[in-house]
């Protein structure tokens, strides 16, 4: 009798044991489990404060500084930017044989056997409006064709008329210089027939003063 009940706690307390290890792997994967959803929840709010920075950011810098309003401005037409009324009165393209001496004789760029050259003049009347002397610094701005842009230039004999006293007009000449290196051969060779602007950038507007060669 006293045999038996010993093998009967023996029994007893195998169970135990393999009761307890079956509960102590339960807890474990029910503790890995928790740890992998609380990893999410992390990845989850990082990305979302994330995204929240990044379009707060983004909102902030376009409504500071808002995307230029392009405006297209008829040949012969006037424009006023700030005090200075603008006109393009004339323009001109020079020949590639005149250009590059011009260019070579005025190191105005590169000349080469293979890189060649065109010289657009354009002639401005420009008012000054206001009550107060105005620099040159409105006229600074690119000849523009497609997507070819180059810096549109007065010269120092021009330069000189300015800063500009109220009430006084003027009639500017500046340059701007075409190359070969951004257009194809086919392109090079029709220059006259493309459109052409002089690009003012009066932030936040984009002015394109189109021009007839």
């Amino acid at each position: 009798m006293l045999a038996l009940i010993e093998a009967r706690k023996g029994e007893m307390l195998s169970d135990n044991g393999k009761t307890g290890l079956v509960n102590e792997k339960m807890g474990g994967g029910g503790s890995v489990k928790g740890s992998g959803k609380m990893k999410k929840w992390i990845v989850l709010l990082c990305c979302a404060v994330f995204i929240g920075v990044f379009g707060w950011r983004y909102w902030k810098v376009n409504t500071e500084w808002p995307q230029e309003e392009e405006v297209n401005i008829p040949m012969g037409d006037t424009y006023c930017i700030d005090d200075l009324e603008v006109t393009v009165e004339d323009a001109s393209m020079m020949s590639q044989e005149d250009s590059e001496k011009r260019v070579r004789a005025e190191d105005m760029g590169i000349v080469t056997d293979e890189i060649h050259c065109r010289v657009v003049n354009i002639s401005l009347r420009v008012k000054n409006t206001g009550s107060s002397p105005q620099s040159s610094e409105a006229l600074l701005g690119y000849v523009v064709t497609g997507a070819y842009h180059n810096g549109f230039i007065l010269s120092q004999d021009e330069f000189q008329k300015f800063p500009l006293d109220p009430g006084k007009e003027v009639t500017v000449t500046g340059s701007a210089l075409l190359s070969s290196t951004g257009f194809s051969k086919n392109q090079w060779k029709h220059l006259e027939n493309r459109s052409y602007a002089l690009s003012l950038s009066v932030y936040p507007k984009s002015v394109k003063m189109k021009i007839a060669i």
